[in-house]
């Protein structure tokens, strides 16, 4: 069977790049290529804002200056990339915005009422909202790496030892970062901001201004500004009127839903479901709370249609019921479960001293005996062990990018064996390579040889984990001769 043959002509990168073997190319529709994009960055930002939260807030509680260091060079890193990642992602919103418009979501006539609508996903204005998003996530990041490095350059070991203002100076940036930025952040039902203290707080779905059933991701996005907010393990998202601006324009409502690999033989990974809310302004006025039910997904097609309307606040709780789930305040371990985060990696490493403070904070005191019981569970799950990454990964890479005059599949089979060591092996359509791993980064590299050309893959990733599943999802970047030429996108469950 043959491989992969690599040919370059001349200096242009003109270029064609094919894989033998792999069977009938299956192409994947642009919109999925976005959406993916966007739910993979969309959850990197919200982590990445809980992550910088604590790494500011709670810096006396790191062990030494050390330790405080290489987590704050981690997080000035990913902010970096954020920025790259946000550009990127911008330039493909804008060729996705480019389709023919044609169709409309909600008819004029929809007022307050509860109503099932179409499930329509029209291209061009989500393409506009995903990267009116995107810029705002680019100048989010941009900022946030300045401020970060400042503060890193003027903390020093001496002044980490002598504590003095140190810490008060850090958590004076936190809060110059969260009010500077255009995009608040939400798990389930609470709003990140202030780290590990305001999930400690409580819910905020009683304030809520959106609550959507069904969602894996819900966007709020509005002219130059956005609300991202992950669902929970109910898949419940929820967006607080406390983040939203009266005098904001209208927004729109962008839901997206990742839909389990069996289903739909995963070509379309992701559904998607936008809603202008130009019609629900008397009710926002009025203090009703946007729903939205999306379809859940056990078979080849959804069991139920999608279903709209505008509740009163106490009617909300019901309304979940309704939709088969059970609403409950999350916990720090369950935040931090959803966002992909090994918090052991950001803090003091002390290890069980370490969730045992976490646990005592955040018990609720409604949550008595329920909560106790479930409590040890909740710290565990929220720790991506090499117990629980140990194991095998396989799905299809997808295409993302790739350079004028280079052809390459749509996409590509990849294999990824992890041991509890922390190291692993992978196979990227028939080449090998070795893998690692390390709290919740997962890294790759497979060399392909072959007729005398040499490709390099690289793989960046996040684990990521939901109940009992355990994802991991990144990048995968080709180059030659130290110029890159493809990238694709790579998830995979064990």
């Amino acid at each position: 069977m043959n491989k992969n043959i690599v040919s370059f002509v001349s200096l242009s990168l003109m270029a064609v790049f094919l894989f033998g073997g792999c069977g009938q190319k299956q192409a994947q529709p642009q919109e999925q290529v976005v959406l993916e994009q966007t739910y993979n960055i969309s959850r990197e930002y919200v982590a990445l804002r809980y992550e910088t939260d604590n790494v500011l807030i709670n810096a006396e509680e790191y062990k030494d200056y050390g330790t405080w260091d290489k987590a704050m060079s981690e997080i000035i890193k990913r902010w970096e990339q954020m920025e790259k990642d946000a550009q990127e992602l911008e330039g493909m919103a804008d060729e996705m915005s480019k389709a023919e418009t044609s169709l409309k979501l909600i008819p004029t006539a929809l007022a307050y009422d509860k109503q099932e609508i179409s499930n329509v996903f029209d291209k061009a204005p989500a393409g506009k909202k995903i990267a009116t998003l995107a810029k705002c996530l680019g100048v989010d990041a941009k900022r946030a790496y300045a401020i970060l490095t400042q503060d890193q350059a003027q903390v020093e070991a001496d002044a980490w030892n002598q504590a003095g203002d140190t810490f008060q100076k850090l958590e004076s940036s936190a809060v110059v970062i969260k009010d500077g930025c255009k995009v608040a952040g939400f798990v389930g039902g609470v709003v990140l901001s202030g780290g590990t203290s305001a999930i400690a707080a409580g819910s905020t779905l009683t304030k809520a201004a959106v609550v959507i059933s069904g969602a894996d991701l819900t966007l709020e996005v509005t002219s130059d500004g956005a609300s991202i907010a992950l669902g929970n393990n109910n898949k419940i998202s929820a967006i607080a009127n406390e983040a939203r601006k009266a005098t904001e324009p209208i927004a729109t409502i962008l839901t997206i839903t990742d839909i389990p690999n069996n289903l739909n033989k995963g070509i379309d990974k992701f559904n998607a479901v936008m809603v202008g809310l130009e019609q629900f302004r008397g009710a926002a006025q009025e203090g009703k709370v946007l729903t939205i039910a999306l379809p859940t997904y056990t078979g080849e097609k959804e069991t139920k249609p999608i279903t709209l309307a505008t509740l009163e606040p106490a009617e909300v709780e019901d309304w979940l019921k309704e939709n088969g789930t059970a609403y409950k305040a999350e916990t720090v371990a369950e935040v931090e479960q959803t966002l992909g985060i090994n918090q052991k990696d950001v803090t003091d490493g002390s290890g069980e001293d370490d969730e045992e403070e976490e646990s005592t904070g955040v018990n609720q005191p409604e949550e008595t005996e329920s909560s106790n019981s479930e409590q040890p569970q909740d710290s565990a799950e929220s720790t991506n062990s090499a117990q629980t990454i140990a194991g095998s990964y396989s799905g299809s890479a997808i295409l993302q990018h790739v350079e004028e005059d280079v052809e390459s599949p749509d996409s590509l089979p990849v294999t990824l064996q992890l041991n509890e060591n922390g190291t692993g092996t992978v196979n990227v359509n028939g080449f090998g390579g070795d893998a690692y791993y390390a709290g919740n980064k997962v890294n790759f590299s497979v060399t392909m040889k072959e007729d005398g050309a040499v490709v390099k893959c690289t793989f960046d990733g996040i684990v990521t984990r939901y109940g009992s599943q355990i994802s991991i999802s990144g990048n995968m970047s080709f180059s030659m001769m130290g110029v890159a030429f493809a990238s694709y996108s790579w998830s995979a469950q064990k």
